[in-house]
């Protein structure tokens, strides 16, 4: 069973794509990156599936920084910050559907070899779980929407 399409794992919501996937994938994410960023497109399944991961990523100890409602341009650039970039989208696909991409710290999307891993991870249902004074929290990252407008304006020459 592979898990990961051609950008991330994506399903029918309820169906291929569940809440118990969704907290699979993040104590997987967690138990390997200890600080998440997270972020979500505009589906109305969004909420629920932010929901589910930031309980699986805590319930592994790890840190998750929600920056809510963003593009996946900009969750790419605000992973800068972190160990790790969780976008919540189905991209092009049918309202029906959403999932997740993953994003290394440089921007770049997850390559096979860190695909396999992490789906390796998430089917062996395995991570450790934390008792109730390890598990992690979750605070919101303000700031991302503006941060990639200025820098995209610092990118642009200047005209007098």
């Amino acid at each position: 069973m592979s898990l990961f399409g051609s950008s991330g794992i994506r399903g029918v919501v309820g169906e291929e794509f569940t809440v118990e996937m969704a907290m699979d994938i993040g104590a997987a994410v967690g138990s390997e990156f200890h600080r998440v960023l997270i972020g979500r497109d505009t589906r109305t399944s969004g909420d629920m599936i932010n929901g589910a991961l930031i309980a699986g990523i805590t319930s592994v100890g790890g840190e998750v920084f929600d920056c809510g409602m963003v593009s996946t341009p900009t969750l790419a650039r605000a992973a800068a910050r972190y160990d790790f970039g969780l976008m919540i989208t189905a991209s092009h696909n049918p309202p029906q559907y959403n999932g997740v991409k993953m994003w290394n710290p440089d921007g770049s999307s997850f390559d096979t070899y860190q695909m396999s891993r992490m789906e390796d991870l998430i089917l062996a249902h395995k991570p450790q779980k934390k008792d109730w004074k390890g598990v992690g929290g979750c605070r919101p990252h303000a700031g991302a929407v503006e941060d990639h407008i200025r820098a995209i304006v610092r990118s642009l020459p200047h005209s007098h």
